[in-house]
């Protein structure tokens, strides 16, 4: 059964256009998808990458899993090879889900917490850093432990980031 719905992916390839998505650990790991378009209307992915020697290996499954695929939703076979709570996958749901424009994040401001300040975007890097609770969350960012008015805005982020897609 698997080895049919990835021959249904099969492609050709000659680009002409081209998206990016990204995702990005500030300061720490970095994982781009682009799509290019081939003449015959087929995606062409291109998966590159930064981080250690096992997010590197693990971008190097996703390129071989993905190279012949005919469409974008078959990027959802991603989602379920790859489901664990490592920053890699992490990345990797993200950017699948930014490319099916499916990617919303539960807190679109910059700054999470007035009282601390501290920006949305550091509360992510530590969920992929590995920070699963929202106690790790303030440990390692201060987010939430003045008023607590934002912890259920962290509350949110976490469940986003770590829900696993069916």
């Amino acid at each position: 059964m698997r080895d049919e719905k990835l021959k249904s992916c099969l492609k050709t390839t000659e680009t002409t256009l081209m998206e990016t998505f990204r995702s990005t650990a500030r300061g720490r790991e970095e994982l781009c998808l682009r799509v290019n378009e081939a003449e015959t209307g087929q995606p062409e992915l291109q998966w590159t990458g930064v981080g250690d020697l096992r997010f590197l290996t693990s971008l190097g499954e996703v390129r071989e899993q993905s190279q012949s695929w005919l469409s974008l939703d078959c990027l959802r076979q991603l989602l379920t090879a790859h489901s664990s709570n490592s920053v890699f996958d992490l990345m990797l749901r993200e950017v699948v889900l930014k490319a099916l424009g499916e990617w919303e994040h539960p807190f679109p401001e910059s700054e999470l917490c007035h009282c601390r300040v501290v920006a949305t975007d550091l509360v992510d890097t530590a969920i992929l850093a590995g920070a699963h609770t929202p106690e790790r969350v303030s440990r390692q960012t201060n987010a939430s432990t003045q008023c607590g008015t934002c912890r259920p805005d962290v509350e949110a982020i976490l469940a986003y980031r770590l829900s696993q897609v069916d």
